[in-house]
C-alpha cells in the first residue's frame, strides 16, 4: 500500500521534460552543496514543505475542487478542457490529467505555492511520481510554477513538462533556459519518480532516485556557467521582485504559458522541499515512496455510452477498468447482450438496435465482468396528429470547407417547426441553434421535451464516454445551460424520417442530406410555434398599413408635392408583428384625377425602398464582370461553378475595404468612412508613395451614403512610419509599423478619434490598440496628406490601462496582439466605453473598460473579459471573438462581434445589456447562444462580419459589414476575364468588400441583420394606394391657412370604414412582487378587449434606480427599496408594487429530511435569511422515479427508495432535502 504522508502548505511549479543537446555531467550540484556528512533522515517525506498524496482527497459536489478536509485544490478549465480527476490505481488514489490543447486546458491549482517566501540559501527540490497515459512530449505540461502573473507581459513560469523543463521570465527580467530531459523516458504503464533539485550552482534531475544527464537547448546567456540559478530559485519563491510571494501559483496539468499543451498522465506524491536534497536523500525518497507494482489485480469494469437508441441505429460503447495501472492483461474485451432480439453487440462494443425494448450489455476483461448496462431501444414515430410541433435533428454533413473545430459547429442541434405534423420548416436558414460548450463540443441524436414546463433538449456527446448534454430554455429559442450527466432517463421516440419532410428553401433535407439524423417532434402551442418561428425563421413583409383618406376641395391647389407632405410614408407590416416605415413617391399619382369634380379617387404611390447596390462600374469605371449590373445570372450565389462565370455582385458597395466603419456627424452633416486598407491603382499620394496593404488610414466623405462608393474621393490621413507615437508610459516611440487594421472614426468629447491597430515592432503581428486624436473643430477629411512622406495632423497614442488594473487577471495592452477597438457611450448615463479584442489567455477574447473623454487613450476603469469563444460557431479554423461594435435602441445595448476564421466561416454574434446598468458587471450581459448572421443567411456572400452601424437620412439604423463574394470559394473573385485577385493568404486577399443594408427591428425590439430586400418589401407591396376625396365647400378636415387667396391645405382624414375599438381595461399577472437585488421578472399585461385598436402597452417605473423596467415589461431589481411599475394602454393604467430586498446568501428548509410512504405528498417550506428575497425558487429531484416535485415545492412519493430535492434561489444558492420513500 502507498504510505500516508505529512502535509505542510502547497506550491506552484511548471514542469516540462524534453529534447537532448549538449550534455551536462551527472555529478550533482546538490551533493556538492550538502557535503559528505549530510545523512538522510528516517523519513524524507516528513521534511517536505508540502506533500500531495491524493488518498484522502475527495471531489466536491460541483466538481470544481478537491479537498482533504484541510486543503482545497481548485479545478480549473478553459474551453472544452476536461478537469483533473481522482481515480484508483495500484498506488491508491491518484490524480488523472487529460492530454489536451492549451485552448482546451485544465489544471489543479494548489492552495498556495509551498516555496512562497521561503529562504533560497539551500535551494529547492520538487518530486513526484507520474505515469504517462498519452504520448509524452516536450511541450506537454505536468507541473507549472507561475512565478509572475500576466501583468507585465507573458506569464513568468517554470514549467516541468514530460520531456523538457522551461524557465521563462523573458518578459519580466529577460531570463529563459530550456532543459532537455529526454533521458527521463516517461512511458505508458510505467510509474516513474521525477525529481528536480536546484541550488544556486545548478540543477540536477533524477529518474527513480538516480541522477540523469540533461542538456540545455536554449538560454538567454552565452554560456551555461552564466545561468543565474539563484534568480531561478528566487523566482520560484516569489522573492526576486517580479512578483510578490503570494502572487505565485502552482498548477498541476497545465501552464499559463500559451505554448504548452496539457500532458496525459497520472500524478501522485507531489512533494516540495525547502532545500536541494542530496543524492542519497533522493535515493531514500525513492525507496520510501515506491509501491510494489508487480501484481496489481483488475477489480472493476465499467461500460459507458448511450442509454437509449432508436431502432435501426448503431452506437459505440466503451469499457473502462480499475485500477488504471493493473498488471493484468486488458487487451481483450468480451461483449454480450442479454436480449439479442432487441439489441446486438459485436466484438468491438458496437451495438445495433433491432426492435423496441430493453437489453443489458456487459463487458468482460479477464475474469472481471461489468454490471449490466441497460439500453432502451425506441421504436420510431411514423405519423403525427395534425398540430403544432417543434422537432430537433443533427447532421455530420459540414456546411463549410474543412477546418479545425468544424465538427463542433456541424454536430449541433438544429430545429424545425410544423403546423400540420407532416412538413417541417427548417429554422435559422439551416444553421444550428444549440451548440455544446462542454465535453467534446459535439452532439448526436438530440431529443426535445418539456420538464416542469421548461424546454429541454437531451443529446449524447459525440464521444460516448463524455455522457449526455442537457440544454434548457424558457422560450424554446435560447438555450444557455449545458449540463453534462453520465446517464439520464429523459428520452423520446424519434421520427421515421422517410415519412416526413424537412424543408429548407424548397429542398427536402431528408432527401438531400444522407447524414441527417432526425430526432423527435414535440407538440407545442400555437403561441409557442409563432414565437419560435418569429425568432428563428425569416421575418417577411406581409402587407402595408392602410393610409388615411385625403379630403380636398375643388378649389384647392393639389399637387404631387401636396400628397408627399400629407402622406409622406407608409408602414410595412411583417410576419412577427413588427413594422418598418418607407417613404412614398407620389409621382404620377394625380394622372386621371379631375380635381374640379367631386368624387372619390384611388391614387397610387410607389413605396421607396432604398437599396444599397453595387454602382462601381458607373462611379469608378470598374471593368470587372461582378460590377456590371447588366451581367446577371440565375444563380443565387452570383457564380456558376460549372462555367466559372462571375455574375453581378449586387451588394458589393465599397471594393476591397474590410472592417468598414461609417460615422454620421451631426455637426458637419457628412458621412465619414474608413476601414482596413488594400491598395488599388490610383491610390498613391504622389510618385514616391509605395502603397502597401494595411500601411495607412484612409478616409472617404459624402453627404449621402451613395457618395461613399466613389474611390476618387478617398484620401490618406495617416501613414505608417511618417511619425512617432506616445507610448503607454508617456515616452515617445520614433515610429510604428504595419499592420494597420480596423480603424474606426468617432467623436469623443471635444476630439475626433480614430481607434485602430498598429504594430509596435517590425513583427507585423506585434500589434496593439492605438488612438489617433484630432481637435474636434477640424474636419478630419481636410487633414489629407499632401505628400507621401508628410507627418499626420493626428496625434498617435498607445492605449493606456488604468493604473494597477489586474481585475481580469491580465493587464490591458501589456502583451501584443490587441486589436479592433470600438467606442460607444451609454445612451442612458453618458458613460464612455471601449471594447477591443486581445489574446492574453491564448484565444482572441473581447474586453471592456471605461475610457476618458478628455484623454481618449486612457482607460479609467478596470477591464472585464466580456466574451471568449465557447460555442462551435466561434471556433471554426480559429477560436476568435473580434470586431466588436455597438447599436443602441429603446434602452438596450446590442454589442455585435465577429467569430472564427475570416473565410466563409466568419460570422456575427451578439451580446445584450440594459443601458444605464453597470456594464462592468458581466452578469448584466447576455450572450446569444447562436450566431446572428452567417454565410447561410446571405446568398452570394461569404463570411459576413466585422461590422459597424450608422444611420441613413431617415434615421434608420444601417448595418455596415464586409463579406467576400461566393466566387472567392472557387478562387475566382475579382476576375477580369484573364486573372483573379484571389490570394491563398487571407490577409493578402482583397476580396473582402464593404456592404450595407438596413437593420430591421423585430417585434421584440431586437435587431435583424439577415433580412433580404425581397423579405423587407415584397413585389406585391411595392405600391400603395389611398383614397382622395374631392368635395365642394369646406374640406372634411380643415387644414392650415396657406395665406394664398384663403385656400386651405388639405389634410389626411381617417377612413370612415374603420371603427376604433377602445381599451376598457388593463390587468397584470402580479399586483405586488418581492424580488432580490439583481433578480428579474417579466410582468404580463392583458389588454381588454382583445381586439382593441391601440393595445400597445407602455411601461414606467416610479423609481428606476430601484426597479428598472424594459419596453417589454421585464423588470430588474437594482437596489433595496420599493417602486411602482405602471402599465398603460390607450389611457388605461394598472400598477404593480415591487419591493426589493437583498439577495439571499444562503437558503434553508424547515425539514432537511423527509420520510414518506408511497403516494404521500408534502410541501417543502423554504426559509431565507431576514430581509432577503428570491421570488424564483426552483425544485429539482435527483430521482423522479422515487420522488417527484412540482414547481411549488410539493413532493410526491412514487416508489420505495431515496431521492434528493435540490432547492435553488434565483442567484444560485442551494440546499437539499433528502426524501426517503417506504412502501
Amino acid at each position: 500500500m502507498k504510505r500516508k504522508h505529512l502535509w505542510k502548505k502547497g506550491t506552484a511549479l511548471l514542469l516540462t521534460l524534453g529534447m537532448l543537446s549538449t550534455s551536462v555531467p551527472v555529478t550533482t550540484f546538490a551533493e556538492e552543496a550538502a557535503g559528505d556528512g549530510d545523512a538522510a533522515s528516517d523519513s524524507i517525506v516528513a521534511t517536505a514543505l508540502a506533500n500531495y498524496d491524493f488518498n484522502d482527497f475527495t471531489v466536491s459536489e460541483d466538481g470544481n475542487s478537491l479537498t482533504d478536509g484541510t486543503r482545497t485544490v481548485k479545478l480549473e478549465a478553459e474551453g472544452n478542457g476536461k478537469k483533473p480527476e481522482i481515480i484508483s490505481s495500484g498506488r491508491g488514489k491518484v490524480l488523472k490529467l487529460t492530454e489536451q490543447s492549451y485552448a482546451d486546458r485544465a489544471d489543479a491549482l494548489l492552495p498556495k505555492n509551498p516555496f512562497a517566501g521561503q529562504s533560497v540559501d539551500n535551494g529547492f527540490t520538487v518530486n513526484f511520481w507520474t505515469l504517462t497515459t498519452g504520448t509524452a512530449g516536450g511541450g506537454k505540461c505536468l507541473l507549472d510554477f507561475e512565478v509572475a502573473p500576466v501583468t507585465t507581459g507573458r506569464a513568468g513560469t517554470l514549467a516541468m513538462n514530460q520531456q523538457m523543463v522551461y524557465w521563462n521570465t523573458t518578459d519580466q527580467n529577460g531570463n529563459f533556459t530550456d532543459f532537455s530531459i529526454g533521458n527521463m523516458q516517461l512511458k505508458q504503464k510505467n510509474w516513474t519518480m521525477v525529481t528536480m533539485a536546484i541550488t544556486t550552482e545548478g540543477v540536477t534531475f533524477y529518474k527513480d532516485g538516480a541522477a540523469i544527464t540533461h542538456s540545455i537547448t536554449a538560454k538567454n546567456v552565452e554560456s551555461e556557467d552564466a545561468i543565474d540559478y539563484a534568480q531561478t530559485i528566487k523566482d520560484m519563491a516569489g522573492t526576486s521582485g517580479i512578483a510578490k510571494p503570494e502572487e505565485t501559483n502552482v498548477r498541476i496539468g497545465a501552464s499559463l504559458a500559451t505554448y504548452w499543451s496539457c500532458a496525459g498522465a497520472l500524478m501522485d506524491d507531489i512533494s516540495f522541499y525547502g532545500k536541494a536534497l542530496t543524492a542519497d536523500e533522493i535515493a531514500s525518497l525513492y525507496t520510501e515512496t515506491k509501491v510494489d507494482m508487480s501484481s496489481i489485480p483488475l477489480t472493476k469494469v465499467t461500460v459507458s455510452g448511450v442509454s437509449s437508441l432508436d431502432k435501426g441505429k448503431t452506437a459505440q460503447l466503451s469499457a473502462s477498468y480499475e485500477p488504471f495501472d493493473t498488471t493484468e492483461s486488458t487487451s481483450t474485451v468480451k461483449w454480450a447482450s442479454d436480449n439479442t432480439d432487441v439489441l446486438t453487440v459485436d466484438s468491438k462494443g458496437k451495438v445495433t438496435a433491432v426492435a423496441a425494448g430493453t437489453a443489458n450489455v456487459t463487458a468482460t476483461i479477464g475474469s472481471v465482468t461489468s454490471e449490466p448496462y441497460a439500453i432502451t431501444v425506441n421504436d420510431t414515430v411514423k405519423t403525427l396528429e395534425e398540430g403544432y410541433y417543434l422537432a430537433v435533428y443533427t447532421t455530420t454533413t459540414p456546411f463549410y470547407a474543412s477546418a479545425s473545430n468544424l465538427s463542433q459547429e456541424t454536430k449541433s442541434v438544429y430545429m424545425a417547426v410544423s403546423k400540420d405534423g407532416k412538413d417541417f420548416e427548417v429554422l435559422n436558414n439551416g444553421g444550428g441553434v444549440i451548440f455544446a460548450k462542454k465535453g467534446s463540443g459535439e452532439i448526436t441524436e438530440p431529443r426535445i421535451l418539456k420538464v416542469d414546463g421548461v424546454f429541454t433538449v437531451v443529446a449524447p456527446d459525440a464521444t460516448a464516454s463524455n455522457g449526455t448534454h442537457i440544454f434548457t430554455s424558457k422560450d424554446g429559442v435560447a438555450y444557455y445551460d449545458d449540463t453534462v450527466v453520465a446517464t439520464t432517463d429523459l428520452s423520446a421516440a424519434a421520427l421515421e424520417k422517410a415519412n416526413f419532410r424537412f424543408l429548407l428553401k424548397g429542398e427536402n433535407l431528408v432527401e438531400t442530406d444522407k447524414n441527417l439524423a432526425v430526432g423527435n417532434a414535440f407538440p407545442i402551442t400555437e403561441e409557442e410555434y409563432n414565437h419560435i418561428l418569429n425568432k428563428l425563421g425569416n421575418v417577411v413583409n406581409t402587407g402595408l398599413e392602410t393610409l388615411p383618406d385625403v379630403s380636398v376641395k375643388t378649389t384647392d391647389n393639389v399637387t404631387e408635392a401636396t400628397l408627399s407632405s400629407l402622406l409622406p410614408s407608409v408602414n410595412a407590416t411583417y410576419s412577427d408583428g413588427s413594422t418598418q416605415k418607407f417613404n412614398i413617391d407620389w409621382s404620377g399619382a394625380l394622372q386621371g384625377v379631375d380635381l374640379t369634380k367631386e368624387g372619390t379617387y384611388t391614387i397610387t404611390g410607389k413605396v421607396n425602398q432604398t437599396k444599397y447596390l453595387n454602382n462601381l462600374k458607373k462611379l469608378n469605371n470598374s471593368k470587372l464582370p461582378e460590377d456590371d449590373p447588366e451581367n446577371t445570372g440565375d444563380q443565387a450565389d452570383n457564380y456558376d461553378e460549372e462555367t466559372q462565370t462571375n455574375y453581378y455582385d449586387a451588394t458589393k458597395y465599397v471594393e476591397g475595404m474590410a472592417d468598414p466603419c461609417i460615422f454620421w456627424d451631426e455637426q458637419t452633416k457628412y458621412y465619414y468612412m474608413t476601414g482596413s486598407y488594400f491598395p488599388e491603382e490610383g491610390d498613391a499620394i504622389d510618385d514616391d508613395d509605395n502603397t502597401q496593404q494595411y500601411d495607412r488610414v484612409v478616409l472617404r466623405r459624402g453627404r449621402t451614403l451613395e457618395e461613399l462608393q466613389d474611390r476618387s474621393k478617398q484620401v490618406t490621413i495617416w501613414k505608417v512610419g511618417n511619425q512617432g507615437y506616445t507610448k503607454q508610459d508617456g515616452g515617445k516611440a520614433s515610429k510604428g509599423y504595419r499592420y494597420i487594421w480596423a480603424p474606426e472614426i468617432h467623436r469623443v468629447g471635444n476630439y475626433w478619434v480614430v481607434y485602430f491597430t498598429e504594430s509596435e515592432s517590425s513583427n507585423v503581428f506585434g500589434i496593439n490598440c492605438h488612438a489617433l486624436v484630432l481637435d474636434g473643430d477640424q474636419d478630419p477629411y481636410e487633414t489629407a496628406l499632401e505628400a507621401s512622406g508628410d507627418a499626420s495632423d493626428w496625434q498617435d497614442y498607445a492605449m493606456r490601462p488604468m493604473a494597477n488594473d489586474t481585475q481580469s487577471g491580465k493587464v490591458p495592452f501589456a502583451t501584443s496582439f490587441n486589436l479592433d477597438m470600438t467606442y460607444f457611450e451609454d445612451a442612458v448615463n453618458g458613460e464612455a466605453y471601449v471594447i477591443w479584442a486581445g489574446k492574453p489567455y491564448g484565444n482572441s477574447d473581447l474586453f471592456l473598460a471605461k475610457v476618458d473623454k478628455e484623454q481618449p487613450w486612457q482607460l479609467t476603469s478596470h477591464c472585464i473579459r466580456l466574451t471568449t469563444p465557447e460555442y462551435g460557431w466561434e471556433k471554426i479554423r480559429y477560436q476568435v471573438n473580434e470586431g466588436p461594435t455597438v447599436l443602441q435602441k429603446d434602452g438596450k445595448i446590442f454589442m455585435c462581434f465577429s467569430n472564427s476564421g475570416t473565410g466563409s466561416e466568419y460570422c456575427i454574434g451578439m451580446m445584450t445589456a440594459e443601458a444605464g446598468s453597470d456594464l462592468l458587471d458581466i452578469n448584466n450581459w447576455t450572450k446569444n447562444p447562436y450566431p446572428l448572421l452567417t454565410s447561410r443567411d446571405v446568398d452570394g456572400e461569404e463570411g459576413p462580419g466585422h461590422n459597424s452601424f450608422t444611420v441613413d437620412q431617415d434615421g434608420n439604423a444601417i448595418f455596415v459589414y464586409h463579406a467576400r463574394p461566393t466566387s472567392h470559394n472557387y478562387q475566382h473573385c475579382g476576375w477580369n476575364g484573364t486573372t483573379s485577385t484571389y490570394n491563398t493568404e487571407p490577409l493578402n486577399d482583397p476580396c473582402r468588400h464593404a456592404r450595407l443594408k438596413r437593420v430591421h427591428w423585430a417585434a421584440d425590439g431586437t435587431p435583424i441583420l439577415k433580412m433580404t430586400y425581397d423579405e423587407e418589401l415584397t413585389e406585391n407591396n411595392a405600391t400603395v394606394t389611398a383614397q382622395l376625396v374631392v368635395t365642394k365647400g369646406t374640406a372634411v378636415t380643415p387644414g392650415k391657412d396657406d395665406n394664398n387667396g384663403g385656400n386651405t391645405t388639405p389634410t389626411p382624414t381617417p377612413s370612415t370604414d374603420k371603427q376604433t375599438v377602445a381599451v376598457t381595461k388593463v390587468t397584470l399577472d402580479k399586483s405586488k412582487l418581492t424580488l432580490g437585488v439583481k433578480e428579474k421578472y417579466t410582468l404580463k399585461a392583458t389588454v381588454a378587449p382583445a381586439n382593441a385598436t391601440n393595445s400597445t402597452v407602455t411601461w414606467k417605473s416610479s423609481k428606476s434606480s430601484v426597479v428598472a423596467v424594459s419596453s417589454a415589461g421585464k423588470i430588474t431589481a437594482k437596489k433595496k427599496g420599493t417602486a411602482t411599475i405602471t402599465a398603460t394602454a390607450d389611457g388605461k393604467t394598472v400598477s404593480c408594487k415591487v419591493t426589493v430586498k437583498a439577495a439571499p446568501k444562503k437558503v434553508r428548509v424547515k425539514a432537511a429530511k423527509v420520510k414518506l410512504k408511497k403516494g404521500q405528498k408534502k410541501k417543502i417550506v423554504v426559509k431565507l435569511p431576514k430581509n432577503t428575497a428570491s421570488n424564483k425558487i426552483t425544485f429539482t429531484s435527483s430521482n423522479k422515479k422515487v420522488a417527484k416535485v412540482d414547481a411549488n415545492g410539493k413532493i410526491t412519493a412514487v416508489k420505495k427508495g431515496k431521492a434528493k430535492i435540490t432547492v435553488k434561489t434565483f442567484n444560485g444558492k442551494k440546499t437539499k432535502v433528502t426524501v426517503t420513500v417506504t412502501k
